[in-house]
């Protein structure tokens, strides 16, 4: 028996050309609020990169729901383009998604709006990073999701996925002190890799492109670039070889860089894989490892020496951008408003891009908040004067009044801002005028 939605998904494709965009409008309409009804959750409107068909992009108000129980809504600050992954869904590549529409981008860093009932850890305010759309706000669960410390700027933090992608590749290669390292392609994995890889005190780094448009990043880290053209690849013997394109031709690449029982981490996203390539005689002849390192390969939860969790991965990258141990902002080649994806993806998908990191700037990055300052309380050589009544008694009627409506607010008896300056005493009440639900507080000026 046919479904719901086969069934309006039958409707809709006899319906006219010109009538189509309005019902699809209408079925967003009443199905996310459907939704959201039924987990409870409230409707959130945000602008959104869409992926409409093949080749096709553009920016579009979306609703979407708000945190359930363990989500969290993010006000997203920028978001990092993976060019290699959203091109490859935008024309569609083999051994990518096909259905349309689409929602791009898995690497952003923003702020928290919400937080789900069983939310524990995060609050609103924090400075996030981890798997997040292009959107001007999304909501995301917990587990892909860490917070971003203290001294790393939000632009730094949206690469915060694709290093753990380049992360985790390294930790498999295992890379000793001394050995010869090559990274195959330097696109922003590649480029991120190679520096990952320096961490490791190799004796040498080799950075392979297919051209040398992209040799000043490896020549000014202080390691050799070779380009594709260039004689040689042979004689590399590389003890690890990291490939970070994905292509046919990268991985024969790799293949021939790495030295008699070297092991080559396949890191890149192999979607165009030629199934007919004899890759048995060349592995065999020089004894070859290879290692898997997709990202889909990294654990959730449990770790192990060689395999850390997600949250521990991204965790680490950012603490390398918070000792300065790593750097990724010289990456950045264009800072793109949302309103230009089209141009954006247009650039991708035609090949003739020549930027190495893109990245969606959606809102400002919020200032950091001042330190508190500390001030001093009255002191006790030196009492405040009190006159009447509130001498008599030595409570202030207005200082429970405060404490009733603002109780962040300054003490009016004393004037200490910003630390309270009451505190709960048994027996007492603050005013005599207003016994009955008033708060029992002693004035610390007293």
């Amino acid at each position: 028996m046919a479904s719901i939605e086969q069934v309006l998904r039958a409707v809709y494709d006899r319906m006219p050309d010109d009538v189509q965009p309005a019902l699809r409008r209408s079925y967003r309409w009443a199905s996310i609020r459907a939704e959201a009804a039924h987990a409870r959750a409230t409707v959130n409107r945000c602008k959104r990169v869409t992926f409409e068909d093949f080749e096709v992009a553009h920016l579009e108000p979306r609703e979407i729901l708000g945190p359930r129980t363990h989500e969290i809504l993010v006000e997203m600050c920028v978001t990092a383009v993976s060019p290699g992954t959203e091109t490859s869904i935008l024309c569609g590549w083999p051994g990518t998604p096909r259905r349309f529409p689409y929602a791009p981008g898995y690497s952003g860093a923003g702020v928290v709006g919400q937080v789900g009932a069983s939310v524990s850890g995060f609050v609103p305010g924090d400075r996030v990073a981890g798997g997040l759309h292009h959107a001007s706000r999304d909501t995301v669960s917990t587990q892909v999701l860490v917070k971003v410390p203290d001294g790393v700027t939000l632009q730094d933090a949206s690469f915060t996925v694709l290093g753990v992608i380049a992360l985790q590749g390294v930790r498999k290669a295992a890379i000793a002190p001394g050995e010869r390292v090559a990274v195959v392609g330097q696109g922003l994995v590649g480029q991120l890799s190679r520096r990952l890889a320096a961490l490791s005190s190799p004796s040498a780094i080799v950075a392979i492109g297919s051209s040398r448009a992209r040799s000043a990043l490896a020549l000014s880290d202080g390691d050799t670039f070779m380009s594709l053209a260039d004689a040689g690849l042979d004689s590399i013997d590389a003890d690890v070889v990291i490939e970070a394109a994905g292509t046919p031709d990268s991985i024969a690449t790799a293949l021939r860089c790495a030295a008699r029982g070297g092991r080559v981490v396949i890191v890149g996203s192999g979607r165009t894989l030629d199934r007919n390539a004899n890759w048995v005689a060349r592995l065999q002849e020089r004894d070859l490892t290879i290692l898997g390192a997709h990202l889909t390969t990294v654990a959730e939860r449990e770790a192990s020496p060689t395999r850390w969790s997600y949250q521990q991965e991204a965790a680490l990258f950012l603490e390398l951008l918070r000792r300065n141990r790593l750097r990724v902002d010289d990456l950045v080649t264009w800072r793109a408003r949302p309103e230009a994806c089209n141009e954006v993806y247009e650039q991708l998908a035609s090949g003739r891009s020549k930027h190495l990191g893109i990245i969606f700037e959606w809102r400002p990055e919020p200032a950091s908040p001042p330190p508190p300052v500390a001030t001093a309380r009255s002191s006790p050589e030196h009492p405040r004067k009190r006159s009447g009544r509130q001498a008599s008694l030595g409570w202030s009627r207005s200082c429970a009044g405060i404490w009733r409506s603002q109780p962040h607010r300054a003490c009016a008896a004393c004037s200490t801002s910003p630390a309270p300056c009451c505190t709960p005493i048994s027996g007492v009440r603050c005013c005599r005028k207003r016994r009955s639900k008033l708060p029992r507080w002693r004035c610390a000026a007293r």
